[in-house]
């Protein structure tokens, strides 16, 4: 395939995972079969055995494409450690609480990759850096974000399954509200929440304290105290403040996070616009209504990958005025015209 022939935008095929936190809200609002979803991944490549169907493209996986294609689709940006695309996009369903918490940086990630702990891939793993956007929360819910203390005393308390929530950080996100989470914040996703979720390309997740539930099959799940202790340390404090600070880059763009893995950027689009890529590829998802990139329509939460190679594409809403968000890897500086 030569790059004259590769889509402006690609369409990644979105899988569908069923989680005990999960509910309805994204089966009612994406038209899915599942009684029960948790999350869904709408960008992902997890290595040659599973990376995500470009729909648009013969069924190439987006692993594949890179290989083939890594600078028609990546540009300035670059592969990550393991060669996989370097981002990760996912949306969460949270009718119940999500486990509390913690996420390694890139160095206690592959620390922890030698030593074979049970939350990291065998083929290794990169740290996780995350942000959300929330797209709906109900009135009660709330989120962990943080903690009071020491670290000992926590750590002591889940090994007692005795955290209570005096001991952790909470706030009250609401609709449209950000969330940057650095590795090393001890957090949690409340119930009520759907969150749009862009992170690094990482799939560890080191487990402090599950609420005393068990899984689907009956069993408490898996924690990882040890491994969460030494993330929260290498943290530079112990209850961040993660409430992005959103900055209006233009009139209707806001540039939402910025950190040394990605950049997230909100548009209100009422009228034809103009994405520059900056040299990099980028990731469109309409949160509100539906857009057309280039010539492809996007519809409500479905997510294209506008190819670095293409340099510039048209942006319209499809019908009323969109609300998109756009993920770009930190190497470019994407401007909206």
């Amino acid at each position: 395939m030569n790059r004259a022939s590769l889509p402006s935008v690609l369409l990644p095929e979105r899988i569908v995972l069923d989680k005990i936190w999960g509910g309805r809200t994204l089966t009612a609002r994406l038209g899915l079969a599942q009684a029960r979803v948790g999350e869904t991944w709408d960008c992902f490549d997890r290595g040659a055995g599973s990376s995500a169907r470009i729909r648009n493209l013969a069924d190439t996986t987006l692993h594949d494409l890179l290989e083939s294609q890594r600078d028609a689709v990546l540009g300035a940006a670059d592969v990550d450690a393991y060669g996989r695309f370097p981002l990760m996009l996912k949306l969460l369903d949270a009718t119940e609480w999500l486990s509390l918490q913690v996420h390694p940086d890139d160095a206690l990630a592959v620390e922890l990759a030698a030593e074979r702990c049970a939350a990291v891939d065998k083929a290794g793993d990169t740290g996780k850096t995350e942000a959300w956007v929330v797209l709906d929360a109900r009135d009660d819910a709330e989120l962990v974000c943080g903690f009071r203390g020491s670290v000992a005393d926590l750590i002591e308390a889940a090994r007692r399954h005795a955290v209570d929530k005096s001991m952790l950080e909470t706030l009250r996100a609401r609709r449209g509200d950000v969330i940057a989470i650095r590795p090393g914040t001890v957090h949690a996703v409340g119930a009520g929440y759907l969150l749009y979720e862009i992170q690094q390309n990482s799939d560890i997740t080191l487990r402090l304290y599950d609420w005393g539930r068990v899984g689907d099959d009956g069993k408490p799940r898996e924690v990882h105290l040890d491994a969460s202790a030494r993330a929260i340390e290498r943290a530079a404090e112990s209850a961040a403040s993660v409430q992005a600070k959103v900055v209006v880059e233009s009139e209707g763009v806001e540039l939402l996070v910025a950190n040394s893995c990605f950049e997230l950027r909100r548009i209100d689009l009422r009228a034809p616009r103009t994405l520059d890529l900056d040299g990099a590829f980028a990731l469109v998802t309409p949160v509100e209504g539906a857009c057309v990139v280039d010539r492809t329509l996007l519809g409500d939460l479905e997510t294209g990958l506008v190819c670095a190679a293409r340099g510039r594409v048209a942006l319209r809403p499809a019908a009323g005025a969109a609300t998109m968000l756009v993920a770009t890897a930190a190497v470019s500086r994407p401007s909206i015209v």
